[in-house]
């Protein structure tokens, strides 16, 4: 099934697993994702203590507990709290391997990174990230370097052989399904990012503020020895022991940033969500930096932590991120057995399939501009923009009108494409087109009656998250 989709399968394993035992409601799924984010907490706290001591490990658990991306992804079906949590332990074993030089820890780096693999494929990144990383402290450490070519070979090597099974359907997915309905990084990159990472207009600038003046201590310390960080109170209780996994956790995440950045200008591939992997190595630095910061720090954490009870949080304030449950509802009061249901945005089908049968409709069809659909609860993703572009009107919808008995009902479900900047990309742009003329055939098909129209939409503020209903009956042959 996931060569149709074109995702690794861990997240889906596990969460098939977890429906079983619970159900697949939206706050037994959401639940899944909250554990794995509310688990980088302890994570961070340790990872903390262990490299720096104890004040950055509760500044790092801190700001694991309040960052907005994981905030966001704790509430949503989607693995991305699942990849900010290998993240952040695949970076914490990378940096206890080879900048602390504690060599029990390969075999946790060589698991935690393969499962990053087996998360998702921009986990590639990452797998290049530390191996740029580690080619810098192979090039600057010089008397370490076969100790280090070494534990490198165990590390990579374990996560490749475990990775191998996979590897085929990888390679297929990326030449047949990969991501059509994106776009490269445009000028807006340096905004996207900080932004993603660390929070809006009012976050990033106290967040750079505490930042650079971490930064700017631990340069001091650097030159001049421990009694540098007396300036911002850096001692006693709030002393940073040791600097040097920061700088390395820095090095990692510019690496990371830099590479996706280059090779997402070739392969037309960008994606603000798929940042969860640069998250991991990004809370590592940002706790160290906030300790650095001392006094500073403790500032930018206090003004940060009221500002959190402001950010949109809660699952009350998120539901406007798609109105198709709400669409899809309105559809269910009026669809009987054998009505059909038309979404001319095909991937989101699935998710029509699954709130229809939450509210009772099981024996609908449905269909998409590629045709009738054998699986509702799966896009197939495999050539999918190359299918689009060859389907036509008289080919895959006037069939399905024509079969259609006097009485039954059609429910066009359409994406509300009013953001014409969002709809740029060649699949969305070729489901723009597609999907007004679907509707115009409709419309001029004498043989249906417009019913209603569910316009549950105005207040999404997704992008591409919008949809509408359009009820039709088949009133003559």
């Amino acid at each position: 099934m996931l060569r149709q989709d074109g995702s690794p399968p861990l997240y889906y394993m596990l969460l098939h697993f977890w429906i079983g035992l619970f159900n697949a409601r939206e706050d037994a799924t959401h639940a899944l994702s909250l554990i794995f984010a509310t688990l980088t907490i302890p994570v961070g706290l340790w990872t903390g203590w262990k490299l720096f001591g104890r004040w950055t490990g509760i500044v790092t658990g801190i700001i694991c507990a309040a960052n907005p991306f994981l905030t966001a992804y704790a509430q949503e079906t989607r693995m991305y709290s699942l990849v900010v949590l290998e993240s952040l332990l695949c970076t914490s074993f990378f940096l206890f391997v080879f900048v602390l030089r504690e060599r029990r820890y390969i075999p946790f780096f060589a698991v935690s990174l393969v499962a990053l693999l087996y998360t998702h494929l921009w986990s590639a990144f990452f797998v290049l990230g530390v191996g740029v990383t580690l080619l810098w402290l192979l090039w600057v450490r010089r008397d370490e370097r076969r100790d280090l070519f070494r534990d490198a070979l165990l590390g990579f090597g374990g996560a490749f052989l475990l990775y191998l099974p996979w590897l085929p359907t990888a390679l297929y997915q990326l030449k047949h399904t990969a991501a059509p309905w994106a776009k490269g990084p445009t000028y807006r990159a340096y905004q996207q990012i900080p932004h993603t990472l660390a929070g809006g207009k009012y976050e990033l600038p106290i967040t750079v503020i505490v930042v650079l003046s971490g930064l700017f201590i631990a340069w001091r310390v650097r030159r001049r020895g421990p009694e540098a960080a007396s300036s911002v109170g850096g001692t006693g209780w709030i002393r940073v022991s040791g600097d040097r996994a920061g700088w390395v956790a820095f090095v990692l995440l510019a690496i990371m940033v830099g590479l996706a950045w280059t090779i997402s200008n070739a392969s037309n591939v960008w994606v603000p969500r798929y940042f969860a992997i640069f998250v991991g190595p990004f809370l590592i630095w940002l706790g160290w930096a906030f300790a650095r910061a001392g006094v500073i720090g403790i500032a930018g954490l206090l003004i940060l932590g009221v500002g959190f009870q402001f950010y949109p949080h809660t699952p009350q304030k998120l539901f406007l991120k798609s109105n198709v449950k709400f669409v899809a509802a309105d559809g269910a009061t009026r669809l009987k057995r054998g009505d059909i249901v038309l979404s001319t945005h095909p991937e989101q089908t699935p998710l029509i399939y699954h709130y229809m049968n939450e509210y009772g409709e099981h024996d609908l069809r449905y269909a998409t501009q590629l045709g009738w659909v054998p699986d509702p609860q799966v896009m197939d993703w495999r050539d999918a923009t190359k299918r689009l572009r060859k389907t036509r009107a008289k080919y895959q919808l006037v069939p399905i009108l024509n079969g259609m008995k006097v009485g039954q009902q059609l429910y066009l479900i359409r994406p509300v494409v009013n953001r014409v900047n969002e709809w740029t990309a060649p699949w969305t742009s070729l489901v723009k087109r597609r999907s007004f003329q679907w509707i115009h055939v409709v419309e001029r098909d004498k043989r249906f009656r417009l019913e209603k129209i569910s316009n549950n939409f105005l207040e999404v503020g997704h992008r591409n998250g919008a949809v509408q209903g359009r009820l039709y009956v088949k009133t003559s042959n």
